[in-house]
């Protein structure tokens, strides 16, 4: 065989050769054939993986009950503290209104001091009170008027306390001993006038009245016997 017919031979077995082995390497058939061996250990490996992702999620989904859970008892926990601070500002308020009231009846009845003292100081105004509160006629025009200042004074004092008393922050026992007075001075013929000209107390008057009060055992003299005259003090 010369060198010129055993090229093209030899070409063509090499081509052979390269398509036998290029027809190997890409057969599907010999591919899963090599992959048999490997399958458990992927088949091993995806059951592993899936069952850590289905841990995973179950841990998640714990997790987000546990936090909905601490949520609830922080809610639980801030609604008692709510309430106990609602109770506490309660009593906090209750013993404010207890001391304003306390302070408002004490200045209600210590504005009776100031007339008291000056009734009582002075034996001529003394001496008008009683006159203008049981013998009213016998006063003159200018004692009239002075009689007028002062038991507007007195009964302003006695509105106060019945306003007071209205509100709940005085007692009918703390009221009692003021509304008899009142009751004396409606059955007088000085407050008898004076109710005609200053209507603003009437209210006052006809609150008392309804109480059926008696009067006719209170002495309010200045001192002196039980005559039918006195002052509303």
């Amino acid at each position: 065989m010369n060198a010129r017919s055993a090229g093209p031979k030899l070409r063509r077995q090499r081509n052979k050769s390269i398509r036998s082995s290029t027809s190997i390497y890409f057969n599907p058939t010999v591919e899963v054939i090599d992959f048999l061996p490997c399958l458990p250990v992927f088949l091993k490996s995806l059951a592993v993986d899936m069952l850590m992702g289905c841990i995973r999620s179950l841990t998640v989904r714990r997790t987000l009950m546990t936090l909905q859970d601490l949520g609830s008892i922080g809610d639980l926990v801030a609604g008692i503290a709510t309430i106990a601070t609602l109770v506490y500002l309660a009593i906090q308020i209750r013993q404010s209104r207890s001391s304003i009231i306390s302070a408002n009846v004490q200045a209600a009845i210590q504005s009776f001091n100031p007339i008291n003292t000056a009734v009582g100081s002075d034996p001529v105004v003394a001496e008008l009170v009683n006159r203008g509160v049981s013998d009213f006629d016998s006063l003159n025009k200018v004692e009239r008027a002075q009689y007028q200042y002062l038991q507007r004074a007195f009964l302003n004092c006695f509105w106060n306390l019945y306003e007071q008393h209205k509100l709940g922050a005085l007692s009918t026992e703390q009221w009692l001993p003021y509304a008899h007075q009142v009751a004396f001075l409606a059955t007088q013929p000085g407050p008898a006038a004076f109710r005609r000209t200053n209507p603003q107390f009437e209210e006052l008057f006809e609150a008392v009245q309804a109480m059926n009060l008696p009067a006719d055992h209170l002495d309010l003299n200045l001192g002196g016997p039980a005559d039918g005259g006195g002052h509303a003090a």
